[in-house]
């Protein structure tokens, strides 16, 4: 990838957080962009289940009293799409200064890194997406296949969503290990149809035959994709005092409060 090449790629391996917190500190990084040129990538874990939506998706569909009697916090994401019930699986999230690639080649271009990376480790993804016919109006991510997206055998394995602002963007990504469907379509109020689609039109990675205890293995090959696919120089790091900072204030201000994520 020549936008990028020899520009540095920095990377974060955060642990277990909140939803809230995961998704201010994305945005906190995608703020950055206003400051640096450098590409940005972050790994980061679920403390407990949360089903996140989109940054502009209706909750009308989601069955709040379930996810209030199993705990399930509702977190809206800085980017679009539809509803992931996130656990067991890797997530990251990608920060690009600028808008050289359109929003299709960008995609292309972070598909091509991540399709690299888990047929290094064993998973054979699909040359192009097999057309699946998708319930439209569904509002679960999993229950729809789109081009831009990685299938094996015709399934769909990852949800990706992006935002774009004047100074770049930022992508997050979902690859679950494991799925509980059940639960997943329960979320919603039309249960039955979302199971039907998930069971239809998804299969995680221990599915595939993928061991889901070796995701620090799939985070290392993606590292490794980005240089090699895009040649950018890797530089591990840590978060800078001020992140910190801005993240707690954009915590306390915006994502712990209940109405952000319910209301639309």
């Amino acid at each position: 990838m020549k936008v990028f090449e020899g520009k540095t790629l920095r990377v974060l391996f955060d642990p277990p957080l909140s939803g809230f917190e995961n998704m201010s500190r994305d945005e906190v990084l995608w703020e950055g962009l206003a400051e640096s040129e450098v590409l940005v990538l972050r790994f980061f874990q679920w403390r407990e289940k949360t089903l996140s939506v989109g940054r502009f998706q209706k909750t009308e569909e989601i069955d709040r009293d379930y996810l209030k009697c199993h705990c399930i916090p509702l977190v809206r994401r800085p980017t679009g799409g539809r509803a992931i019930l996130h656990d067991e699986e890797v997530t990251l999230s990608l920060v690009l200064p600028g808008n050289e690639l359109s929003p299709r080649q960008s995609y292309e271009a972070l598909k091509q890194v991540l399709r690299d990376a888990l047929e290094r480790v064993g998973v054979a993804v699909d040359g192009e997406v097999v057309n699946v016919p998708p319930y439209l109006a569904s509002p679960a991510c999993f229950s729809l296949t789109f081009p831009h997206e990685l299938t094996v055998r015709g399934k769909k394995i990852a949800g990706i969503a992006q935002a774009r602002g004047r100074e770049g963007s930022l992508f997050q990504i979902s690859l679950p290990l494991f799925i509980d469907r059940e639960q997943f379509a329960s979320c919603f109020r039309k249960k039955n149809v979302v199971l039907e689609e998930l069971e239809r039109n998804f299969v995680s990675l221990s599915e595939l035959g993928f061991d889901g205890r070796r995701r620090a293995s799939i985070e290392r090959k993606i590292v490794e994709s980005f240089h090699r696919q895009w040649g950018v120089e890797i530089k591990e790091d840590e978060w800078k005092k001020e992140e910190e900072n801005r993240n707690q204030m954009l915590l306390r201000e915006k994502y712990s409060l209940s109405s952000y994520h319910e209301e639309r």
